[in-house]
């Protein structure tokens, strides 16, 4: 049928045929396995950026109430004064 070509031959071209394809496969598992990490990742990082984020706005909330008189050393002093005398 094919006087050039083994079976022989073809059993080893075959076998690295396999070779080759398992070594694709471990690597495509791993870059899939890499690609679920860092999406893990990447949805924990936005997850607590946002939490971060809602805190963070609140207190600026909450710092922008503060009256400007009231975190002046002058005030802070007069303050003191107070509660020393």
């Amino acid at each position: 049928m094919f006087p050039f070509f083994s079976y022989l031959v073809f059993d080893e071209k075959l076998a690295l045929l396999n070779e080759h394809w398992l070594i694709m496969k471990r690597a495509n598992d791993l870059h899939e396995e890499n690609l679920l990490l860092t999406q893990t990742c990447a949805n924990q990082f936005w997850s607590e950026y946002n939490e971060l984020s809602i805190f963070l706005n609140h207190i600026s909330k909450q710092l922008s109430e503060i009256h400007p008189y009231s975190t002046s050393r002058e005030y802070i002093e007069h303050e003191q004064e107070k509660y020393i005398n």
